[in-house]
């Protein structure tokens, strides 16, 4: 049986291999559209499933509280997957394709932006919610794995993470998430900020 430290050195290196093939030019194209819409004091609105969720989740708190405390930037995050009532309350009345198009039809106004994550890049309600997006206008970021999946097509910027393996496409989703928000934090840090990244 192999040891756990051996798995963990293999995975670590698969990890770095990956991450070494996303495209750089669509992470800054990301962190752009981020800094728009704050710029603007327009609203980001994120959804994921899954694991995917999570993120999404994580994202909002170093959004709303990491970047807000450091800077005098005051982002408008709104993770829909945060609310389990509403998301759960749709799901069952509606489907679960449309737990995130429903709600973005009631929320997103003109020059929003959406962020989603799906590592398949094939989730009905993630497809739905880029269409939705696209057909008023508005611009999206896609975290993607695998083969990037029809949400490739779909997304102003994808983000494609070129590995079949769950895990590492989730692990290197969070550190992308993680190294735009930090870029941000650092560029845009207040004289004498005491950043703790």
């Amino acid at each position: 049986m192999q040891n756990a430290s051996i798995c963990f050195s293999e995975y670590a290196r698969k990890i770095a291999a990956v991450s070494a093939k996303v495209q750089p030019e669509s992470i800054d194209q990301a962190k752009n559209l981020l800094m728009a819409a704050i710029r603007s004091g327009k609203s980001i609105l994120a959804c994921g499933n899954g694991g995917s969720a999570a993120i999404i989740n994580h994202m909002a708190c170093d959004m709303n509280k990491g970047i807000a405390a450091d800077t005098a930037l005051r982002p408008r995050f709104l993770s829909l997957c945060g609310e389990p009532s509403l998301l759960t309350a749709t799901a069952n009345d509606y489907g679960y394709d449309r737990a995130f198009d429903l709600p973005l039809s009631l929320w997103m106004q003109p020059g929003d932006l959406l962020l989603a994550v799906s590592s398949s890049g094939n989730s009905p309600n993630i497809l739905r919610a880029l269409e939705f997006t696209k057909s008023i206008g508005n611009r999206s970021i896609l975290l993607c794995g695998f083969s990037g999946g029809k949400g490739l097509a779909l997304a102003d910027v994808p983000i494609h993470v070129p590995s079949d393996n769950y895990g590492i496409v989730e692990d290197v989703h969070q550190m992308l998430l993680h190294a735009i928000t930090q870029n941000i934090r650092v560029s845009e840090a207040l004289p004498g900020a005491e950043l703790k990244l």
